[in-house]
């Protein structure tokens, strides 16, 4: 039996780009887009490109130009001004939608690198069907004020706790000045777990905020705290 697409289960996959086709219009400066990935290892190889191509054949058609296709429409007028560092405010759906988008990002740039990917069926399946982040999701934001026009990381470790054993995977994704972060805690019952950030940063879920501001009230990351957001968690 052939693959079959990583949400749906069902479709027969086609190509989707691991980083939207519509953000680069907007992304800033012009030419050359600035990539850089961080390895497992530590290391980090950043590349120029003239087109956002990195694609993966994981998504079925139906889901590509369908729930995909909406979330995208919904998330690209909320995100660019985010992008572009313009000021403003947003409440709980911009927040869970927000959360969502940064969800289905997870998802599919683990999908772009080599090996058994960490994230099971059902927590992928769960964001199909529900549209929202699964159980167990953390998302925060932060303002970048590098240089770099994207920036991602992909991160697996274990669960070091207390109060229960398993996997954490993780992604922190900056755009331009938006930078989004997801712990996806990969237990049963993953609502019993303490977590917090070594850092300040803003939760868009599941702890939303009242009312998200943009800029958040902490100063922007440069590379070097990049580099080290993807560690920054602790739980009790």
């Amino acid at each position: 039996m052939g693959r079959v697409c990583i949400f749906c289960a069902k479709g027969k996959p086609t190509r989707e780009h691991v980083i939207p086709a519509w953000l680069s219009e907007v992304l800033p400066g012009d030419g050359e887009f600035n990539f850089t990935r961080q390895q497992e290892d530590g290391s980090v190889s950043s590349w120029l490109t003239s087109a956002l191509n990195l694609t993966v054949k994981r998504v079925c058609g139906p889901c590509n130009h369908g729930w995909m296709s909406q979330l995208e429409s919904r998330a690209k007028p909320l995100l660019t001004p985010l992008i572009n560092g313009q000021a403003g405010t947003f409440g709980h759906h911009e927040q869970t939608l927000m959360a969502t988008w940064a969800t289905k990002m997870a998802i599919v740039v683990e999908q772009s690198r080599s090996g058994r990917p960490m994230i099971p069926s059902g927590y992928r399946r769960y964001l199909y069907e529900r549209q929202e982040p699964p159980p167990g999701t953390h998302v925060w934001m932060a303002r970048y004020g590098g240089a770099r026009t994207v920036w991602f990381d992909r991160f697996d470790g274990n669960l070091d706790s207390s109060q229960k054993s398993g996997r954490i995977h993780a992604l922190t994704l900056s755009l331009g000045q938006l930078v989004l972060q997801l712990y996806s805690l990969l237990i049963d019952k993953p609502e019993e777990i303490v977590i917090e950030k070594a850092t300040s940063l803003p939760e868009l879920w599941p702890n939303r905020l009242h009312r998200a501001v943009w800029p958040p009230p902490i100063h922007p990351l440069d590379d070097a705290h990049m580099q080290s957001l993807a560690k920054s968690l602790l739980i009790g």
